[in-house]
């Protein structure tokens, strides 16, 4: 958890990917993996451990943030991480964050890089 020690979660990690044979999907790191960590930028990287890459590690923490009404942290991270960041996951997240901060410019913000990241596909 947050105040544990996590080599466990990793290791957790790696024994999954290496039993089923690919990657942890985002959407299992977002429910059962970031809710008992710091949502850092030093975690997204540390999740390398776990065999989880790195644009993984940030799209799945820029939907934690966004459901936590985070959007400027979202944003910020969206911005420092070259991720495919996919606007059917965020959408809800993204509506419900600015409907309850009203900030605009990260929602204009992260709406372009949304629309950018769907370009990349």
């Amino acid at each position: 958890g947050k105040k544990q020690n996590l080599q466990g979660v990793y290791a957790t990690l790696r024994q999954l990917t290496k039993e089923v044979g690919q990657p942890v999907s985002g959407e299992t790191l977002k429910d059962y993996v970031l809710p008992y960590m710091e949502l850092t930028d030093k975690n997204i990287y540390n999740l390398k451990q776990g065999g989880v890459t790195v644009a993984s590690a940030a799209a799945a923490t820029v939907c934690s943030l966004l459901s936590n009404n985070q959007i400027k942290e979202a944003t910020r991270m969206a911005l420092q991480f070259r991720a495919n960041y996919n606007l059917n996951t965020v959408k809800r997240s993204l509506v419900s964050a600015f409907l309850q901060t009203k900030d605009v410019e990260s929602l204009i913000k992260m709406v372009q890089i949304l629309r950018d990241s769907d370009r990349d596909e």
